[in-house]
């Protein structure tokens, strides 16, 4: 009996070593567009209605559908705060807002921002986030101007710590910015080509 339990100590010893080492590691992400971790059931590519139905109660927001309503050359966008609805308040128990970019339909862009816990610095909040979505630990993060980022195939996921955590997820494969740059030049130079002195 007494080895059995010295050998179930040295077994657990072992994995929470493993576990504390798989959070520093370094490595590659290797998670495709399509395998993203979604965050409170939120992941890119949803619908604006697939969004909607994860956070409940928005979906009868008329404010908050007027906004997402607006259509700029394929792109919308709004701030969702689930807290104001008491149906998602306990799944969304913590979170301050949401930001919710489409491009044509789909989310491209997210960031949910989050009341507390207070963190240390952008490592120890990368390394729980690394844990928890089960990503490359922390030393496979590259510093950005929104804390620390990890590119994956296709998607980058930010974390950002002290002052308030942020975690954020973009579509590297579509530039949304130079898409809509794009378009907008479209009637420009149709006005241009009409332009009679």
């Amino acid at each position: 009996m007494k080895q059995l339990l010295l050998v179930a100590l040295i077994l657990g010893a072992v994995s929470s070593a493993f576990a504390q080492t798989a959070n520093t590691s370094t490595g590659e992400c290797k998670l495709t567009l399509a395998q993203a971790p979604a965050i409170r059931g939120i992941r890119l590519g949803m619908s604006v209605d697939q969004v909607l139905a994860q956070i409940p109660g928005s979906e009868a927001d008329s404010d908050l559908l007027a906004r997402l309503a607006r259509d700029y050359f394929g792109s919308r966008s709004a701030a969702v705060t689930p807290g104001k609805y008491v149906t998602s308040r306990e799944k969304f128990t913590g979170v301050s807002f949401i930001d919710l970019t489409l491009l044509d339909g789909r989310l491209v862009l997210f960031s949910i921002h989050y009341d507390g816990p207070e963190w240390r610095s952008n490592e120890q909040f990368v390394a729980r986030l690394a844990e928890v979505l089960n990503l490359p630990g922390v030393g496979s993060w590259r510093a950005s101007t929104n804390g620390l980022a990890i590119a994956c195939d296709g998607f980058e996921i930010y974390g950002q710590g002290p002052n308030g955590a942020t975690i954020a997820m973009k579509d590297m494969k579509v530039d949304t910015d130079r898409v809509v740059r794009e378009r907008e030049e479209v009637p420009k130079e149709k006005a241009r080509r009409a332009f009679k002195p």
